[in-house]
């Protein structure tokens, strides 16, 4: 009896720390309950020529993904409500990694992988590339009413 409620109680455990790690690798807008993507976020700088500067995106609870909420400097064709960062994923490093919208010219709307480092509660920086694949920097600062 000792044999099988030991071996119930391993299984119980190797399921339960698979969950965790399942857990772990949904997408989502949060980094360990201590920084939270959630809210506006307006592109402030750009290493493409100030490509999208002035452009605002909004993340909102539970959701992995950012939505345009206004555009600026449209050099890649960027509409309103087009979600401009999606599966957004916590990394164990504190930031997270994305999928983000190189263009959406064309009618077709190109991602490229990225990864997002948190700055400060206000301001991140998402390395990632261009459409024709060269590097890009871009540094977002969080907009406060």
């Amino acid at each position: 009896m000792k044999k099988i409620t030991l071996l119930a109680m391993m299984v119980s455990l190797l399921v339960i720390f698979n969950a965790c790690e399942t857990l772990n690798k949904f997408p989502t807008n949060t980094s360990g309950g201590i920084f939270s993507l959630n809210g506006n976020w307006k592109l402030v700088s750009t290493t493409d020529n100030n490509a999208q500067v002035g452009t605002i995106v909004t993340v909102s609870p539970a959701i992995a993904s950012a939505f345009v909420k206004s555009i600026e400097n449209n050099t890649y064709c960027y509409r309103a409500n087009d979600e401009a960062w999606r599966l957004v994923s916590s990394l164990s490093n504190g930031g997270f990694s994305i999928s983000s919208l190189a263009s959406a010219c064309s009618n077709s709307a190109v991602y490229k992988a990225g990864e997002i480092t948190i700055l400060t509660n206000n301001q991140i920086r998402i390395n990632t590339k261009t459409l024709n694949d060269f590097a890009l920097v871009q540094e977002w600062s969080r907009v406060i009413k």
